[in-house]
């Protein structure tokens, strides 16, 4: 597996409707680690986000297991709460590694 602190392939866009907050805006991607599998691409990452209207808005930050193939870009898992690396090996040990 590899390391990139930004979101240089991309996947913000693609990501962001799948997000299980309605509305989320602003969305930001980092710290991501990624490797090849199968047919497609395994992605850990950091996802940054705004929820809330007006007055009651919170910057909220998760920690995701994504997996994208030819067609589609799928958000897998989320993790629990910890602390983020926890979090990051919550998601990669539970999906098998």
């Amino acid at each position: 597996m590899n390391y990139c602190a930004d979101d240089r392939f991309h996947l913000t866009d693609r990501l962001a409707a799948q997000l299980p907050v309605p509305g989320a805006a602003d969305v930001d991607l980092s710290d991501i680690i990624y490797g090849s599998e199968g047919d497609g691409h395994r992605f850990l990452l950091t996802a940054e986000y705004t929820t809330g209207v007006v007055q009651a808005k919170k910057r909220r930050r998760q920690v995701c297991l994504v997996m994208e193939n030819a067609s589609s870009v799928k958000l897998i898992a989320l993790a629990g709460d910890g602390a983020r690396l926890e979090r990051y090996r919550q998601l990669h040990v539970g999906q098998g590694n």
